[in-house]
């Protein structure tokens, strides 16, 4: 008899996969309270936790078939709202002996009404609003309420496009103008971070620098303090929950000055140089730096002129002119002196 009531149940339990929610929850509280009221009006004075629970999961699985043969009842008559035939019918074909059921309620009312706890009132958190631009747009009758609401509607209304692009040479020149403005700041800012340069305003440029450097230090003692904070914070939840050991790493990191510079000079460097660029830039303007000059030579020269004294023609090296200057550039003529003979040819 177990085995067949087990069966029953299981057999009886519903399909679906989705997880219980907070109504469901408060539905079968309800449900849990209705069986354990019938059990009570049928004679029974105790009953078992597991047996509750079982009756429960037989009737919430019973209400549940009931309501979808209803459904199709429905929808087989083509309506989409049912009527009392329509879970007549579905009760019909559930194997439900419909004409007992005058006589179950009135043998039910004769010992009295069922009275069921209200649920309690479920709290629940609100949520933030999202920010809005002017009154949505109402439901139309077919959109149910569960969906999600329409957008903003100046999201899907009308949208203009603004700033299309004008066919001009104007427009052309102008953005040909802007884009060789960005790219010659780029390359300068490119420059002056790679090579060495020589400011204009030299004392102003080292008092940004020295503002830069107390802003870094005050930065990295801000975050010694958080680290501390955070470690005082860790040992104090550590002693709180009554644990015995203590990791005396982080405590030793804070006491050490030097470990804190280091790992914040590891974590924090790029994002500082970053920032020292940037202030810069800002204070001092790039038309104030001077590259530097090197001392070497166009590297790009020497392989030239490499190529053109070994260059051969039939196999046959060619000779360079008399009038290449001293170091061996042909690209350079040494300077021709006066003779003798052009004086004489001159004063002839």
């Amino acid at each position: 008899m177990t085995k067949q009531f087990a069966a029953t149940v299981m057999h009886s339990l519903p399909s679906t996969s989705y997880s219980p929610t907070v109504a469901d929850c408060v539905y079968r509280r309800v449900l849990r309270q209705a069986v354990a009221a019938i059990c009570k009006q049928a004679g029974f004075e105790t009953i078992e936790a597991d047996v509750l629970e079982l009756l429960t999961h037989m009737i919430n699985s019973y209400i549940n078939e009931l309501a979808v043969t209803t459904r199709q009842m429905t929808e087989h008559a083509g309506r989409t709202i049912s009527t009392p035939s329509d879970t007549i019918m579905a009760l019909v074909d559930l194997g439900t002996a419909v004409s007992d059921l005058p006589a179950y309620l009135k043998e039910a009312t004769s010992k009295g009404s069922l009275v069921i706890a209200p649920p309690r009132v479920q709290h629940v958190p609100r949520t933030q609003q999202q920010l809005r631009v002017g009154s949505s747009r109402p439901r139309p009758a077919h959109i149910p309420d569960w969906l999600p609401p329409f957008p903003d509607p100046h999201t899907y209304v009308r949208t203009d496009i603004s700033g299309e692009p004008e066919p001009s040479y104007e427009k052309a020149r102008e953005g040909l103008a802007l884009l060789y403005r960005n790219t010659v700041t780029s390359l300068k800012d490119f420059v002056l971070r790679t090579h060495p340069s020589i400011s204009l305003f030299d004392l102003h440029k080292q008092r940004i620098l020295k503002k830069i450097a107390a802003a870094a230090v005050e930065r990295t003692r801000q975050q010694q303090v958080r680290m501390m904070a955070s470690v005082e914070e860790d040992e104090q939840k550590t002693i709180t929950n009554g644990a015995t050991t203590i990791v005396h790493d982080a405590e030793q990191s804070i006491a050490n000055p030097e470990f804190s510079v280091d790992v914040s000079e590891k974590f924090f460097f790029e994002e500082d140089c970053e920032e020292k660029i940037s202030l810069l830039q800002a204070e001092v303007p790039t038309f104030g730096e001077i590259i530097e000059p090197k001392a070497a030579n166009e590297s790009y020269l020497d392989p030239l002129l490499f190529d053109l004294q070994n260059e051969s023609v039939s196999g046959i090296r060619t000779k360079l002119p008399e009038d290449i200057g001293s170091d061996g550039n042909p690209f350079l003529r040494s300077p021709k002196m006066p003779s003798i003979l052009d004086e004489d040819s001159m004063n002839e």
